[in-house]
């Protein structure tokens, strides 16, 4: 993980376990906040650590997600004696603080990441049954010039046993993605020995493999990658007692999970239920949690009131679209069905029909270049006019005009590319200098294969030199 994300996610951590009681630490001496930090009087004390001094993991938000080590001081520190003074060993590995990731929130709370190797990217792991010292030397000394004295010393053992940390999808949930992969995680490396150790209820084909970290392969993380699930079913994992690390830990005892598959049913609609000011050329989406029997598919869609279009149908997907031809009518409300004769490719029908229903934007001018109010344009300046819907080209003409200051029109020629939701009007000579014109869109203007422009729209600009 780069570093600055290191950085960002203590905070987000930091906040997170100050908020939420854990296991206590050693009791500091009382002081309430303000003057007593920087108190000359006051000798430096550590109040707080995470993990607690001298206790036995695992700790709940530790080598699950962050390793991250904090330490709370009484005062208010002097920053470069802090950073140079703080110090990780233990008997058996190389892990020890990089000064450069020691940080602080306020100067009184402390946090910091272990590193095992010299890389700026690293993979951490706790070493199981490894008990580590976290130290903070007495040339550690508050922004008075008092010492930390006696010097800090404290041992924490955060990962005693092989365990799992976690799973995913996670115990019990339900309406996970037929798509879904299984990845379990543990908190030491495996070799492949373990997959043989793991038993999936019902049986899938697949393979166990190593998962993604901060190199690749992680092989203490393995997804499993195989055929997808069947919709609406509980699936439990078990992993035996006998799994073991590479070092020959084995599991204190067998782990068992469950989930539960989502059923076959709509996972999401374009437009949603109930929208409203739906642009009338956009298409309509519907996406299903299993892919799609297309053969099923155009006996069970409807739309009403019924509207011309064309039903985009692709093998082997989760979703289907509906292109409106030439589209949607302005201010309308569709109600589209999705009968249960549909089906997934596995054969299982809609538990019931499904209905959505949204409501077209009325037409209108969404928006002109040059925009209302603007000034200072250029004198060959194209005026282009931007609506909610495709436009009837044929009532552009004698809809749209442009005047100067004096009301005179101004003449010149209206491009449009047929089947489109905008024009533009080309002056036939060149605009008067510092000038204001008005552009005016009547009601005449019809949206294509529907009614009238909503309201009239008027606005001006002004040329430059």
């Amino acid at each position: 993980m780069p570093r600055q994300n290191v950085i960002l996610v203590a905070f987000i951590i930091s906040a997170s376990l100050l908020n939420c009681r854990g296991p206590e630490g050693p009791v500091g001496p009382p002081g309430a906040p303000g003057e007593s930090l920087t108190d000359p009087r006051i000798q430096p004390q550590v109040i707080f650590t995470f993990p607690p001094a001298n206790t036995v993991g695992p700790y709940e938000y530790f080598s699950e997600r962050y390793n991250q080590i904090q330490f709370r001081f009484n005062k208010i520190m002097d920053r470069a004696s802090v950073h140079d003074a703080v110090y990780l060993t233990s008997p058996n590995t190389k892990a020890h603080i990089d000064t450069s990731s020691v940080s602080s929130l306020g100067d009184d709370l402390w946090f910091s990441y272990p590193v095992d190797s010299p890389h700026f990217f690293y993979n951490f792991r706790w070493r199981i049954g490894e008990t580590y010292t976290l130290g903070i030397s007495s040339t550690a000394k508050d922004v008075n010039g008092n010492t930390l004295s006696p010097a800090f010393s404290m041992t924490f053992n955060p990962e005693p046993f092989f365990r799992i940390v976690r799973v995913n999808p996670p115990p019990g949930v339900s309406d996970v993605s037929k798509f879904s992969l299984i990845w379990i995680y543990f908190n030491s490396a495996v070799d492949t020995s373990t997959f043989s150790k793991i038993h999936i209820t019902p049986p899938m084909r697949g393979l166990w493999n190593y998962g993604y970290g901060y190199y690749y392969p992680d092989s203490s993380t393995i997804y499993f990658s195989g055929t997808p699930f069947n919709n609406n079913t509980t699936y439990t994992i078990q992993v035996d007692a006998s799994a073991r690390d590479v070092d020959g830990h084995t599991l204190q005892q067998g782990f068992t999970t469950s989930f539960t598959t989502v059923a076959f049913r709509v996972w999401r609609s374009f437009p949603t239920d109930r929208s409203r000011n739906v642009n009338a050329y956009n298409g309509i989406n519907v996406s299903f949690t299993a892919p799609l029997d297309t053969g099923s598919v155009r006996a069970a869609f409807s739309i009403s009131p019924a509207l011309q279009g064309t039903l985009a149908i692709y093998s082997g997907s989760n979703y289907f679209d509906f292109i409106p031809l030439p589209q949607m009518q302005p201010e309308a409300t569709y109600t589209l069905t999705i009968n249960n004769s549909l089906r997934s490719t596995d054969g299982v029908a809609l538990s019931s029909p499904y209905q959505f229903s949204f409501t077209i934007a009325p037409f209108v001018v969404a928006r002109t270049w040059p925009s209302d109010g603007e000034t200072n344009l250029s004198r060959q300046t194209i005026v282009t006019v931007n609506c909610s819907a495709y436009i009837d080209s044929s009532t552009i003409n004698p809809s749209f005009a442009l005047k100067d200051s004096n009301g005179v029109t101004v003449g010149g020629t209206i491009f449009d590319s047929g089947r489109s939701n905008e024009f533009s009007f080309l002056p036939g000579t060149q605009l008067a200098p510092k000038a204001w014109y008005t552009g005016t869109v009547s009601i005449g203007l019809k949206a294509l294969g529907g009614g009238p422009l909503k309201s009239e729209y008027i606005f001006s600009f002004r040329t430059g030199n």
